[in-house]
């Protein structure tokens, strides 16, 4: 009986073999899809640990995880707009267009505020002001995270030792 039974197992590639047919177009996919999962992951992480700073009752994992969505994709289709606005202006006055790119950001970043304050007020039902403020404290968490990555990069690359 266990013969028969090990006659008929499938037996598949191991993980190293498919890991060595893949082609490299298709690692980097895989790495960039998993690389946004963990950004997605740390992006609900952050905003929980946002509400708790800002003294705004925290939300459970599954709302945090639709605010987020909802920011991501009203941010995308704001910026996209302002963007383009701001492009069109500097194409009409014949500004350099490298600066389109600074005004859009710094414009954007009062719509963004905007935009996202009132998504965490209506989605996690607190008052427009306490959005804004969840907003600033994870737009000052996150810079404080890339400027610690940045100085840790600084210190293993050029660091002397």
């Amino acid at each position: 009986m266990n013969c028969v039974h090990e006659r008929h197992r499938i037996k598949g590639p191991s993980l190293g073999l498919v890991l060595k047919q893949m082609n490299a177009e298709i690692k980097i996919l895989a790495i960039l899809i998993l690389a946004r999962i963990l950004f997605g992951v740390a992006e609900v992480m952050i905003f929980r640990v946002s509400c708790t700073i800002a003294g705004v009752p925290r939300p459970g994992v599954g709302r945090s995880i639709g605010v987020i969505l909802l920011s991501m994709f009203t941010l995308s289709i704001t910026s996209t707009l302002l963007g383009g606005a701001v492009w069109w202006v500097h194409q009409a006055a014949n500004f350099p267009l490298w600066e389109a790119g600074l005004v859009a950001f710094f414009i954007g970043l009062p719509v963004s505020m905007l935009v996202n304050g009132i998504i965490h007020a209506k989605m996690t039902e607190m008052r427009l002001s306490d959005g804004m403020a969840v907003w600033f404290v994870e737009k000052l968490i996150v810079a404080i995270l890339i400027g610690l990555t940045l100085g840790l990069l600084a210190l293993i690359f050029f660091g002397r030792g």
